[in-house]
């Protein structure tokens, strides 16, 4: 008993002058807690870079629970830095990239953009003088609308103006 204690107690012996080997100063030990909290600042400042562009689209549809008209969208795509496209450049481009088709004729949303539900069709009804009813269809853009186009055309900088 007494030897197998001995010699555990010089192999815990020999293992504290080894890790007393491998103690640091005070300064040391800032300096080394310095430059971990100096990468890991330089990690949040990128995260926070990539998170960027969400946090202006946020602040871009924070108003709107609902959805848009292709002006406003527009208007928000400029905000963006998307002059070039104006409101009648944007339907035109949505024509074009089969967002929307002309139907007795209004721009209303092809079923492509009805399916990725980035938009909708909004009905109303008016009477004329004669008391005839008649049905207007205007296209709204959702929320998850807004983001995708800003997405789209941040992707295509062809539409962006140079600055």
């Amino acid at each position: 008993f007494t030897a197998r204690y001995m010699e555990r107690f010089e192999q815990m012996e020999n293992s504290l002058k080894n890790m007393q080997q491998f103690q640091m100063s005070d300064e040391e030990i800032l300096s080394r807690a310095l430059l971990i909290s100096d990468a890991k600042v330089k990690q949040l400042e990128g995260e926070v870079e990539d998170l960027r562009p969400r946090a202006e689209f946020a602040e871009y549809i924070s108003c709107s629970t609902d959805t848009v008209d292709v002006d406003t969208m527009a208007k928000i795509l400029k905000q963006n830095g998307f002059n070039k496209l104006g409101t009648n450049g944007f339907f035109k481009w949505l024509r074009e990239n089969k967002y929307l088709k002309i139907t007795n004729g209004e721009n209303v949303p092809t079923q492509k953009s009805i399916n990725l539900k980035i938009m909708k069709i909004k009905e109303t009804t008016t009477e004329d003088k004669d008391g005839n009813i008649r049905i207007h269809r205007q296209a709204r853009i959702t929320p998850k609308g807004q983001e995708y186009f800003i997405k789209k055309f941040k992707e295509a900088k062809d539409v962006r103006n140079d600055k």
